[in-house]
């Protein structure tokens, strides 16, 4: 039986992505730079598949999780370490307006510029995740239910691409993600309380 080149990047991104999760539930900061290397391995799994849509998040995920980064140490008031916060349902809603649109924009361009497989699948997931990941770094508690759906549409993706281990992870993901938002919430009304 002969493995592809790729299984053994995705085996080290998996395990690095499942420490990153159990970090980032326990907001641990070292999660961040753990990311950033999970993160620059995963683009060698993605990019010989077509999934240029996720080549792309792999690069801006570079600069999200160097900003959370700075954000969960120095992003609370008088540069103090950044608390848990929900958002306001207005926003939640214009935030999830502009991830439809902006998936079908990604979707089309790649559909009809390049040889991307699953163009406007990538694409959706691209957009909710880096919403998710942007949400995160922010230490928003909503972060972790567009984790949930960003890892559900990609787990059919990886699936359909043949990309098993991965697969696997992001199926993973979504009860880590599950488990992120319980922890997260008892953290937010604790502090809330207190």
């Amino acid at each position: 039986m002969q493995y592809s080149s790729t299984i053994y990047y995705q085996i080290i991104g998996a395990v690095l992505a499942i420490v990153t999760i159990v970090l980032d539930t326990r907001e641990k900061v070292l999660a961040r730079p753990l990311s950033i290397i999970g993160t620059m391995i995963s683009f060698f799994v993605y990019y010989p598949e077509g999934l240029y849509a996720k080549c792309m998040q792999s690069m801006f995920n570079v600069g999200f999780h160097s900003y959370g980064w700075y954000q969960w140490l120095y992003g609370g008031k008088h540069k103090t370490p950044l608390q848990i916060s929900k958002t306001k349902p207005t926003v939640l809603a214009r935030i999830l307006l502009i991830v439809v649109f902006s998936a079908t924009i990604l979707g089309s361009i790649l559909s009809y510029y390049s040889s991307a497989a699953l163009p406007y699948w990538d694409s959706l997931h691209t957009i909710v995740a880096l919403t998710a990941h942007w949400m995160l770094v922010r230490k928003k508690l909503e972060s972790w239910l567009l984790w949930v759906v960003a890892d559900a549409l990609y787990s059919v993706v990886l699936y359909h691409k043949g990309i098993y281990v991965f697969c696997g992870l992001y199926t993973l993901f979504i009860f880590l993600a599950s488990n992120g938002y319980r922890t997260w919430r008892r953290s937010y009304l604790s502090q809330a309380t207190a």
